[in-house]
């Protein structure tokens, strides 16, 4: 492989992982408490 080839392998290594952490802060963490109701429920 050229030197070329190996710069866009690793440039879409990079591309990749920033995708997967970028992802993985923009899920939303599931309900985990209590709610807060009306006196009268």
């Amino acid at each position: 492989m050229n030197r070329k080839g190996i710069h866009a392998l690793a440039a879409l290594a990079v591309l990749v992982l920033a995708a997967g952490l970028l992802h993985g802060r923009r899920v939303q963490p599931a309900f985990n408490g209590s709610r807060v109701c009306n006196d009268g429920e």
